[in-house]
């Protein structure tokens, strides 16, 4: 009996070891563990002041070897439009773009607007519904009109310039920025210019832009509410560069057609007589008389 109680004890022992040592490893694995991740964290810590401090310098060695030029002189409304003769319209501020609503065409006589190199990387949604502008009094166009007319409903400023606040998408889709456009001009050229706009934001900081459509006298219209129908579409550029401002101006007909954008470029002078608007009235009169001669793609690009 007593060399049995022996043995009993001594295996007691034994287990009572065996799970002491299997505790202490399993707490030293987890205190290893913690080490490891501590250091994990400051080396992460330090790489990322590393880099920092490596992207300031390069910043600032960048800006003492090119000194930037490119600070965009302030003028207030600067891409609001003067209109020559007396127009039916309604004028509404939105968050996004300024209006003025052809209360008889029931399409925008022009929409204008300032896009931003920051504005241009927007992360917001694209909207998908088309409402009546609500700031409107009176009449206005419906989505309903469009249906079965054959033409898109098509922006004037476009909702991928308005990535940057929903606010601003939600009213990019109000019917007082759209208008009866062909849907391969919609969807091709007029487009293709809408994404060039948007590279010359990026790369001048900023880009003034009016747009809107040319409507002659006998035109048709859709819809029950009798949406005046474009001939064709304008949109006048604006921008910053190289300490000197510059301007161009593009005329689409509202029909099918692929062609370069520079087919379509036309001196701002040029679309001015078209639709009898003065663009960028603000700038001082020696330097919007130079700049709205210009009709060369190439010149206002490079």
């Amino acid at each position: 009996m007593k060399g049995q109680n022996s043995k009993m004890a001594l295996t007691f022992a034994l287990a009572v070891a065996i799970s002491l040592i299997s505790c202490n490893d399993h707490a030293a694995e987890k205190a290893e563990e913690k080490i490891i991740e501590s250091a994990i964290d400051k080396g992460v810590e330090k790489l990322e002041e590393g880099i920092t401090i490596l992207f300031d310098k390069a910043r600032d060695y960048y800006h003492e070897q090119f000194p930037d030029t490119s600070q965009v002189p302030y003028y207030e409304r600067l891409e609001i439009p003067q209109s020559k003769k007396k127009l039916k319209e309604q004028v509404v501020e939105h968050k996004g773009y300024t209006v003025s609503y052809n209360t008889t065409w029931l399409i925008p006589n022009w929409v204008a607007y300032e896009l931003t190199d920051e504005e241009v990387v927007g992360q917001i949604s694209r909207a998908d519904k088309f409402v009546p502008d609500p700031d409107i009094k009176g009449r206005c166009s419906t989505t309903d009109d469009y249906k079965g007319s054959g033409y898109d409903r098509g922006h004037m400023a476009p909702a991928g310039d308005m990535k940057w606040d929903a606010k601003a998408m939600e009213e990019s889709f109000y019917t007082t920025n759209i208008c009866p456009q062909n849907h391969n001009l919609n969807s091709g050229d007029w487009k293709e210019l809408e994404e060039q706009v948007r590279d010359w934001a990026i790369k001048n900081e900023k880009v003034y832009v009016v747009c809107g459509p040319i409507v002659k006298k006998n035109y048709a219209t859709v819809g029950a509410n009798n949406v005046a129908v474009p001939d064709s579409f304008f949109k006048v550029v604006l921008m910053y560069r190289d300490g000197n401002w510059r301007s161009l101006g593009f005329v689409f007909a509202n029909k099918s057609g692929n062609k370069p954008l520079n087919t379509y470029a036309k001196s701002v002078d040029e679309v001015e007589k078209l639709t009898g608007l003065d663009f960028f009235s603000i700038l001082p009169d020696e330097i919007e008389n130079e700049i709205e001669k210009n009709g060369s793609f190439d010149a206002f690009e490079n």
